[in-house]
């Protein structure tokens, strides 16, 4: 099944995460708020798990209880880290090093892979990324050049380039850098960058290292304070 005309009950992400899951308002499932879910209620994976599919959960489940109706599940504790998170299985407690939104597609993937190809699968895939504080991933720091038809972009600390036909391929799911074929495209689309980068006097001068951040401590005086009258009250 495909929902193309479904909507949030609830905007926030615990209620609307247990709106999911029940099929219920949040007055009815009892999660209007940050508050525990009632894990004895019925929900769509206990549904499926009785039809016969193999359930998972891995990722941001935030409703306060472990999860049940799931056969295998990896979920991260509370909010959750972005990078180097923990996770809670019900084997108890696992660290696993890197980036969250890379840590939990590859437990996605691993899920796909290694269920019983017997059995119809039921999967929820939770990702941190949309909740704060948003930290980003540092390796995929990237600058790029847009045309109407190919989008060509660098991630400089990765060393790595990415390019697409924004036309046949508008999710960005095949990497075209590497292809002979496209060769040409390629090196029309470097020219234009680095030409770009050369109008603008950019040499990465702050591709490795950024400013101490310090605007948020005293004021750093440049000239002579001034007598300045002060402003006029009404």
């Amino acid at each position: 099944m495909r929902f193309d005309r479904c909507f949030a009950v609830n905007s926030i992400c615990t209620p609307s995460r247990a709106a999911i899951l029940t099929g219920k308002y949040s007055h009815l499932n009892g999660v209007p708020v940050f508050n525990r879910i009632d894990g004895a209620q019925p929900t769509v994976a206990k549904y499926l798990q009785a039809a016969g599919y193999y359930t998972g959960m891995v990722g941001k489940w935030h409703l306060g209880s472990e999860p049940t109706g799931f056969d295998r599940w990896i979920i991260l504790p509370g909010q959750g880290v972005y990078h180097n998170p923990d996770f809670l299985t019900p084997a108890g407690h696992t660290n696993l090093a890197g980036y969250a939104t890379d840590i939990i597609t590859d437990l996605a993937i691993d899920f796909i892979n290694h269920r019983p190809k017997d059995q119809p699968f039921f999967l929820m895939c939770h990702h941190k990324a949309p909740h704060r504080p948003w930290d980003p991933d540092n390796t995929r720091a990237h600058y790029g050049v847009r045309t109407q038809t190919h989008k060509l972009i660098y991630f400089w600390k990765a060393d790595q380039w990415e390019c697409y036909d924004l036309v046949k391929d508008p999710y960005e799911l095949h990497n075209l850098y590497n292809d002979p074929a496209c060769a040409d495209l390629v090196a029309r689309l470097k020219q234009e960058l680095f030409r770009l980068k050369k109008e603008l006097k950019d040499d990465d001068q702050f591709a490795t290292q950024l400013p101490e951040d310090n605007v948020d401590g005293p004021l750093f005086r440049t000239t002579s304070p001034r007598n300045i009258p002060p402003p006029a009250t009404r």
